[in-house]
């Protein structure tokens, strides 16, 4: 996270250009350790962007982190911009990084169960944001974090508690998972005025369909053939 002062010394001059050296040296080692390795950084702006570039070092993957804060997935990604406690890549500006046309993943998201956010919503958000980023065109996408590991802060995002207990997100997971884990995004399909229909091929040549209503509510009739 090259645009983050928690980390980096952005007090230094002419910032950007050091960091693009030090990520050229390290890519240098890195694929002369591994020819084979996928370097990449966290997407963090025109600057950085361009200072790398212009050492023609390469990434293979445009990575990047985005959180919402306690806004639910839907309505995040279609904010222009960060909602307040919100970090890192807007979820609006992924859609255009994606069609850069170099594959997109997404290094590090995630809802903490911090108030803001229940348990019950972290595990709907996790499928939600999930379903919403691949059709962005995301290819993969990290959750942050399995395990609740130390008291407060950070502590909050695991999917299992800190004596490794299951969360309701971690439920959710493991079903998206089961059921998508060898599907590829398709299509989105026009169902209702707010609600989300996603539909994912899978090798046999089925369609496996994922729906949840932002604000509707009703009776849907789904016919298996």
């Amino acid at each position: 996270e090259p645009s983050n002062i928690q980390f980096w010394r952005h007090d230094l001059l002419n910032y950007p250009a050091l960091f693009a050296k030090l990520y050229q040296a390290a890519a240098t080692a890195i694929r002369q350790a591994d020819g084979s390795a996928n370097v990449m950084y966290d997407e963090s702006g025109a600057a950085f962007s361009s200072a790398v570039e212009a050492l023609k070092t390469a990434s293979q993957t445009l990575a990047i982190h985005t959180y919402s804060g306690g806004l639910d997935p839907d309505s995040a990604l279609s904010s222009p911009s960060l909602p307040r406690g919100g970090q890192g890549t807007a979820p609006a500006a992924i859609g255009a990084l994606a069609a850069r046309g170099v594959p997109l993943w997404l290094t590090e998201t995630g809802y903490a169960t911090n108030g803001t956010v229940t348990p019950r919503q972290q595990a709907e958000y996790l499928v939600r944001s999930a379903i919403d980023f691949q059709a962005q065109g995301v290819r993969k996408y990290f959750w942050f974090k399995f395990r609740e590991d130390a008291p407060g802060g950070d502590n909050l995002y695991g999917i299992t508690s800190q004596n490794g207990a299951p969360k309701p997100a971690y439920a959710a997971y493991a079903t998206m998972a089961r059921h998508l884990q060898d599907a590829t995004f398709a299509a989105s399909a026009q169902v209702g005025t707010a609600v989300r229909a996603m539909l994912y091929a899978r090798p046999d040549g089925s369609t496996e369909a994922v729906l949840w209503s932002t604000a509707e509510s009703g009776t849907m009739l789904v016919t298996a053939t």
